[in-house]
């Protein structure tokens, strides 16, 4: 019914462009909000093992609260990439459902969860600490065009 209603068509990414960018778009966001629960799990069972949650990292609270990053994360994420925001909360939620569980039994037993999203999930092309490491260098960078607008002078990308 769906794909006759909005005339979805198979993608072909070798032979179209906007096919292939649409792609890599979602790839990417979809990277992003792997990471973005694997940090969540990481702080929840490091605050687990600090006594400050109460049961331990606990897996349906876990994924609740996952979700609830997916609500709040997701839609500002979605207008950054420019795709549709009930996509994106959407496309985050299956990602919960699909591989949370797995993410959280991998975390409480000490597995290296570096690369869960490049090689459980197959998502990202990075593990998780190159991935950290790039997204704080894109904020700094944000942070230093945001300064200089203010300042009136002139974007390090016009330069």
């Amino acid at each position: 019914w769906a794909s006759k209603q909005f005339n979805d068509r198979k993608l072909n990414p070798e032979r179209n462009e906007r096919d292939k960018d649409a792609i890599a778009k979602g790839r990417s966001l979809a990277c992003g909000m792997c990471n973005l629960h694997l940090r969540t799990v990481l702080e929840r069972f490091q605050k687990a093992q600090a006594g400050e949650l109460k049961g331990g990292l606990n897996e349906e609270e876990t994924l609740k609260v996952m979700k609830r990053v997916c609500e709040k994360l997701a839609p500002k994420m979605a207008r950054r990439a420019n795709v549709m925001e009930v996509d994106a909360v959407m496309v985050c939620k299956r990602l919960v459902n699909e591989n949370g569980p797995d993410l959280i039994d991998a975390v409480s037993v000490g597995d290296d969860v570096d690369s869960f999203c490049k090689n459980e999930v197959d998502v990202c092309d990075i593990g998780y600490r190159e991935m950290m490491y790039v997204t704080e260098k894109y904020a700094e960078f944000e942070q230093r065009e945001e300064a200089a607008k203010r300042n009136g002078l002139r974007r390090e990308t016009e330069l």
